[in-house]
């Protein structure tokens, strides 16, 4: 019987190890999807193909919180990529998910009304509007980028059920931010074939 007992906690110790090995888990806060905190770094290989599998074009970005204000007693963050305006967004951790407001100007606009980009906590079939519909397909993915394996959350556009439209494939680690994120066009048969892929490359977090 001790045996048996000995067997059972060493199988699952090589389990946790395992886990701890595979699987980049970092936790500082649970309850966001995404870190929002000023400093905060998103550096992303992005890589574009022609409907015959062939890259055309590779770039890297980076996205960094800049700036942050106080609006209705909630704490916005701006987040700019490259110091692109045309990128660069508000951004909000709320009890329900991750919401963001395009940008005007550096300051928080009220006349821009917020969507919520990621809804979280979720399971999986959850469907929400953001700026078009989205749904949950995976609460437990394990991805692979060159900053490591994360285990994510696979958001779909629903715009995959319509043969003629193209969609996008977000997949997000909490207390990470997005870890991959995949857009895909149609053939004229309807068929889809991977259009870009945009890969977390490294990050670097401000504790709180």
């Amino acid at each position: 019987m001790k045996n048996i007992i000995f067997l059972f906690m060493l199988l699952n110790l090589v389990c946790i190890g395992c886990s701890e090995i595979t699987v980049n888990e970092p936790r500082i806060n649970e309850n966001v999807i995404i870190p929002l905190q000023l400093g905060n770094v998103w550096n992303y290989h992005i890589s574009v193909f022609t409907n015959d599998s062939i890259m055309f074009v590779e770039y890297d970005r980076h996205n960094k919180i800049i700036k942050d204000t106080v609006a209705d007693n909630e704490r916005w963050f701006l987040t700019s990529t490259e110091n692109s305006s045309v990128d660069s967004f508000w951004c909000i951790n709320r009890d329900d998910g991750y919401w963001v407001k395009p940008v005007l100007d550096d300051t928080l606009s009220f006349n821009v009304i917020p969507f919520m980009k990621y809804k979280y906590p979720c399971k999986v079939g959850d469907i929400f509007e953001a700026s078009i519909d989205w749904e949950v397909i995976n609460v437990d993915t394990a991805v692979e980028v060159q900053s490591g394996t994360f285990k994510c959350i696979l958001f779909r556009t629903r715009t995959y059920y319509n043969p003629q439209s193209s969609y996008e494939e977000d997949f997000v680690a909490v207390n990470i931010g997005l870890v991959m994120l995949r857009t895909y066009n149609r053939l004229s048969n309807g068929d889809p074939y991977l259009f870009s892929i945009h890969e977390l490359s490294s990050l670097d977090l401000i504790k709180e």
